[in-house]
């Protein structure tokens, strides 16, 4: 009888270890979380204000399709990033998303307010 129990905490320890470790085994990664709070672009002076949360320290790359828009600086501490541009090349149209992508693997799309 208390074979089988040390044998059992036995199993459930492995187990549990392997369980915790399996991430490191597998090189799987958890993906950044990446919200955008709002994508504006003011059409009479080319300027693009976008922002939103990721993972602190990731950078966020902002693209309109395949033309990037910006890339922010290292998000804050609280997750914060920003991209604003002036004189951008890059022109939004009515119905244009932008996708921000995290260095973390996260992604999020939203709607271009045209000013």
């Amino acid at each position: 009888m208390k074979r089988e129990r040390r044998l059992a905490r036995i199993i459930a320890i492995v187990v549990l270890g392997l369980l915790i470790a399996l991430p490191a085994i597998t090189g799987a990664k958890t993906t950044d979380t990446v919200t955008i709070k709002f994508a504006i672009f003011a059409a009479n002076k080319g300027k693009w204000r976008v922002s939103g949360s990721a993972g602190p320290g990731n950078t966020v790359t902002v693209k309109l399709g395949r033309s990037v828009v910006g890339t922010s600086d290292p998000a804050g501490s609280n997750g914060r990033w920003k991209v604003f541009v002036s004189g951008s090349a890059v022109v939004a149209g009515p119905g244009d998303s932008v996708t921000a992508t995290s260095i973390g693997g996260g992604t999020a799309t939203q709607a271009v307010l045209i000013r």
